[in-house]
Parts: C-alpha cells; structure tokens; sequence
C-alpha cells in the first residue's frame, strides 16, 4: 500500500508541476504578445526614415554604417519588429543616443528635434518653468512676485491637465 502511496504522490507532483511550467510558458507569451502589441514599429520606422535621410544614407549605407545586413535595416525601416541587436546598432549608425530606438517603440510620446535629427529629452517641470519666466520677463512688466505668481499658475495648470 505505501508503494502505491508513492507513487501516486509522485504523480501528482509530477502533474502538478507541468501544470505550473504550462502557466509560466503562458505567462510568457502573454508577456511577449502583449510588448509587442504596445510598441509603436510604425512610428520608429517613419523616424528612421527620416534620419536616414537627414543623413543622406542609402539603405546600403546605413546597413554598412550598423554593422548589420541590408534585410535586417529593412525589417525595421519598414515597421517590422528587427529585434534588440538591430535597435542598438540602428542607435549608433543614426547618431542616436544609446536606447532611442527602444525608446521610441516603448513611449509614444518620445519625439525626434527637427533641427537635429536626435531625440528630444523628456521636458521637466524644471524646463518649463525657465522658459515661461524667460518669456514673461521679455515680454511683460512684472514685478518679480507676480512673476512667480503666473509661473506657479501655469506649472498647476499643466499638472491638472496630467502634462507634468
């Protein structure tokens, strides 16, 4: 009897397992469908694009620049996701700080200077607010307590609306 016992706990611990490694291995794909799902591979391939021509590289040229085949630089010229390794190689060849590529796939508010060709930095509160005192103090006669009074209105008014 206490054969039997065993080896039906060892069953069970068996198909207990495989039941938990079934859930992990779907964990898994549910994790992987759903970055996939939520990165923007159309907007890094338009930006891309657009540097590469701010660059005045062919595709040849900057597939030669990355390191990396033609077919490869395509996939992600034309939206497709290229993988990790290409975005880190696509990064160096288009003067990009390192990460822009995943940067631009993961956060959809990442924007590209026009002047440049780079990414922009995120704006900080901090920004914002010497600019709008800049522009307040070139433009309007103020003392400086109302100065910060209308900094600090504005700094709230875009926090209300969820900007900072």
């Amino acid at each position: 009897m206490r054969e039997a016992d065993t080896a039906r706990a060892r069953r069970g611990r068996r198909h207990a397992e495989a039941n938990l490694q079934q859930q992990r291995a779907a964990i898994g794909i549910l994790a992987a469908v759903t970055t996939n799902e939520t990165r923007d591979y159309a907007k890094l391939a338009r930006l891309v694009r657009l540097r590469k021509a701010e660059l005045e590289l062919t595709l040849h040229g900057l597939a030669e620049k990355a390191g990396k085949s033609q077919d490869q630089v395509k996939k992600a010229e034309q939206g497709a996701d290229a993988g990790e390794h290409i975005y880190i190689a696509l990064d160096r060849a288009l003067e990009w700080p390192a990460g822009t590529c995943v940067s631009i796939l993961e956060h959809a508010n990442t924007t590209i200077n026009e002047h440049t060709g780079a990414p922009n930095k995120p704006i900080t509160e901090e920004d914002i607010s010497q600019a709008l005192l800049a522009a307040i103090v070139a433009n309007a006669d103020l003392d400086t307590p109302q100065i910060r009074a209308v900094r600090d209105a504005f700094i709230g008014d875009l926090k209300r609306r969820g900007l900072l």
